[in-house]
């Protein structure tokens, strides 16, 4: 329960922090150990984000490949799924870390290519929320 105390700057609640603390259920845990928690958590949703994005480009790769050998195309199909793999691979075997890393030397390095890669991503997404 809060209650209200006069100071010399006027009057003040106490009682407010470990009110909050109870309703969090936080009450006997540190405040610093639970955001050490959450970042954990949060590095290991990444990961595993990463983790589903370089399964998913391999997959993607492997059917092109089989759809388009059915359709007697597997010259073009390989042309596109080559990449496809190859950033499969980047994916699972780099960090988070080191891929925000190269990422931002790129950036740096062709500031042009990377200002399109922005706008085609933000445009793909666009249309995809849009359905």
């Amino acid at each position: 329960m809060s209650t209200y105390r006069e100071q010399p700057g006027g009057v003040t609640r106490t009682g407010v922090v470990e009110e909050a603390q109870t309703k969090l259920g936080v009450e006997g845990r540190p405040v610093q150990q639970q955001a050490e928690q959450a970042q954990y958590r949060a590095g290991e949703a990444v990961e595993d984000l990463r983790e589903r994005a370089a399964s998913g480009l391999h997959s993607a790769a492997q059917m092109l490949r089989q759809q388009a050998a059915e359709h007697g195309q597997a010259g073009l199909a390989s042309r596109v799924a080559e990449p496809m793999d190859r950033g499969a691979q980047y994916l699972g075997s780099h960090s988070w870390a080191q891929i925000r890393t190269d990422v931002t030397e790129q950036a740096q390095e062709h500031p042009l290519w990377a200002a399109a890669g922005v706008f085609t991503a933000a445009f793909l997404v666009g249309r995809i929320l849009r359905r």
